[in-house]
């Protein structure tokens, strides 16, 4: 300090020059929220099948906000008819895989709409992120934890601000739900709340059949099959992060289109068009045909490879503990995230020290478990809608 002083007295002609400004932290912060349309309790449930139970209607926004210095999108369902004495909950729906780059943005889609009303219209606000990279710049960083964790976070905030521009009352008492991916980003959110956003009030986590991230659980990298399709969008997007290309992933026929193929087509259609073209359409199931023989056994652990070890690094759930309860709902016949594998997550979480209680749902697949969208007629729909409400009302 004394140097500096001097330093200035000497040299009178120079002006001493401001510290810079704080960093901002604008993470949460809404951009933009436009709504799309108003339904009634009525309508809703004219739309959805009789054994759904509908208790309001809703608003559906689409909002741009911001989270880890990039712009992302969510939709919101702002419930009509007054607020509880304490502002409505707030319940974001994570979505399951659905591609890497802004085509496969569920926001202002029927998809987006679809989650969000999952609890929009049982007396909660509904969010449905989308994850970076879905209806914002760059590639979305497919089943990374910190990102997605933050997303969801982040969405949850700018739809309480949403809220607040329309004069819809919140409460402070949020809750994180989501299938496949989707539960992996509610967990992660879970993970990461503590840190990322004390100010909400997390009060429930739920999750079916939850991808895990654990590298164990991606053995069959050497097996033809549909579940190459999520095999060859983790190892593309592990090669970009780690500066490599689809050349050093895929064989040279899926590399020559691979870039153009993750940016613009979706594993399904988001407004489920018939006619839109899909990434099951153009990529090979058989592993020969999709990936070098070095990039496959690196993958599967066989071979050590940074841009592997660092991928998996990213995306393998970690233990953590939370004051939130949490749920795990399985599909005993679920062929996409195994039994098997939802059993280890929920060994390896209780092993860190969180209470976690898993729900085995007979009959289940991997699509009709629980938190789909509002018409779905998911095996544990209102078990697991109840659960989520009881713990948001709860002392």
């Amino acid at each position: 300090m004394l140097a500096t002083l001097a330093l200035v007295a000497a040299c009178p002609e120079q002006q001493q020059q401001p510290p810079p400004p704080p960093e901002v932290d604008d993470d949460g912060e809404l951009l933009e929220g436009t709504a799309l349309a108003t339904v009634t309790r009525e309508q809703l449930a004219a739309l959805v099948p009789a054994e759904i139970a509908i208790d309001n209607g809703y608003t559906v926004y689409a909002i741009g906000y911001r989270t880890q210095g990039t712009d992302a999108t969510a939709t919101v369902t702002l419930p009509d008819g007054a607020a509880p004495s304490a502002g409505f909950p707030l319940v974001a729906n994570a979505h399951g895989t659905v591609g890497l780059d802004d085509p496969c943005r569920l926001s202002g889609t029927i998809s987006g709409g679809g989650l969000a009303g999952l609890f929009g219209a049982r007396g909660a606000v509904g969010v449905a992120p989308d994850y970076v990279g879905l209806g914002g710049p760059g590639l979305h960083p497919y089943l990374h934890v910190e990102s997605e964790g933050r997303a969801v976070l982040d969405a949850l905030k700018a739809a309480r601000a949403l809220a607040e521009r329309e004069g819809v009352a919140t409460s402070t008492r949020v809750a994180v739900v989501g299938l496949s991916q989707g539960g992996h980003a509610a967990l992660a959110a879970g993970a990461m709340h503590a840190e990322h956003a004390p100010e909400l009030e997390l009060r429930a986590v739920g999750a079916a059949a939850p991808a895990s991230g654990f590298r164990e659980h991606w053995s069959a990298i050497g097996v033809a099959g549909p579940h190459q399709l999520f095999y060859a969008m983790l190892s593309y997007v592990f090669a970009v992060e780690a500066g490599l290309t689809a050349a050093d992933v895929f064989t040279p026929a899926v590399a020559a289109d691979a870039d153009q193929l993750f940016a613009t087509r979706c594993a399904w259609s988001p407004t489920f068009a018939s006619d839109e073209p899909l990434l099951t359409d153009a990529l090979p199931t058989a592993p020969a045909d999709l990936y070098l023989d070095d990039a496959r056994a690196a993958f599967a652990g066989d071979a050590r490879a940074a841009w592997s070890d660092d991928g998996f690094a990213r995306s393998r759930l970690p233990s953590f503990t939370t004051t939130a309860a949490v749920r795990i709902w399985q599909g005993d016949a679920d062929e996409t995230v195994l039994p098997a594998a939802t059993a280890d997550l929920v060994q390896e979480l209780r092993a860190g020290g969180l209470d976690v209680e898993l729900t085995m749902v007979e009959g289940a697949g991997h699509l009709d478990t629980a938190f789909g969208f509002l018409a779905s007629l998911d095996r544990a729909r209102e078990q697991s809608i109840a659960w989520v409400l009881d713990r948001l009302a709860g002392p």
